[in-house]
C-alpha cells in the first residue's frame, strides 16, 4: 500500500511539474489544468492559500473590446476557468508578486491588465474570489502589439510556483465565438 501511495504521489507531482515548465517551449497547451495554492493574502474571512485549479481555455485577439481600443494595437484576451476545490479561493495578484503575465516570443514580459487592457471586462467573466466547490470564469487581458501575439501565459501562485501555458498566435479554443460576441459591445 505504501508503494502505491508513493507512486500516486509521484504521478501527481509529475502532472503539476509538466505545467510548471521551464519556459523552454515545452509549456502545455490551452485546456491544460493546473492546481495552485492561489493567493496567500487573507480574504475577508481570514482564509487564504486554498487550492485553486486554473484552466486557460480560449484566446481571442481584438483591436477593440468592451468599448476600449488597444493602446498598443491589439488585445490578447484569454479565458480562464477557476475552480475552488476545498475552501473559498482567490487568485494571486500582481501586487502580491504573482498573477498572470504574458511572455512574448521575443522574451518580453507583459503583466495582465496593462495599459487599456484594464478596461476590458466582458460580462459573464467576473473572476475570483471563487466560492468553495464551485467554478468562476475570468479573463487575463493584455494590451500588446500585433507582433507580440501568442507566446507563453504565466501564472505565479502564492507559494511562488510559476505555471506556464503555450498560447497560439491566432484565435483558438471553445469560447472563441462567445467571447467575440461579448467583447463586441
Amino acid at each position: 500500500m505504501k508503494r502505491f501511495l508513493a507512486c500516486a504521489s509521484a504521478i501527481g507531482s509529475m502532472i503539476v511539474l509538466a505545467a510548471c515548465s521551464s519556459g523552454n517551449g515545452n509549456s502545455p497547451a490551452l485546456g491544460t489544468t493546473v492546481k495552485t495554492t492561489g493567493s496567500l493574502t487573507p480574504m475577508g474571512d481570514g482564509m487564504s492559500g486554498a487550492p485553486l485549479q486554473l484552466t486557460p481555455t480560449t484566446v481571442v485577439y481584438a483591436v477593440r473590446a468592451t468599448g476600449s481600443i488597444a493602446q498598443n494595437g491589439q488585445f490578447e484576451i484569454i479565458t480562464i476557468k477557476n475552480t475552488a476545490t476545498i475552501d473559498m479561493a482567490d487568485a494571486t495578484t500582481l501586487e502580491e508578486g504573482g498573477g498572470f503575465r504574458l511572455v512574448t516570443r521575443d522574451g518580453a514580459t507583459t503583466p495582465a491588465n496593462n495599459d487599456n487592457a484594464k478596461y476590458v471586462r466582458p460580462d459573464s467573466y467576473p473572476g475570483p474570489p471563487i466560492p468553495a466547490n464551485s467554478t468562476v470564469w475570468s479573463v487575463a487581458v493584455f494590451d500588446i502589439t500585433p507582433q507580440e501575439r501568442g507566446g507563453t501565459l504565466e501564472y505565479k501562485d502564492g507559494h511562488g510556483f510559476t505555471f506556464r501555458w503555450s498560447i497560439p498566435g491566432s484565435d483558438s479554443g471553445p469560447q472563441v465565438e462567445a467571447m467575440k460576441m461579448l467583447i463586441s459591445s
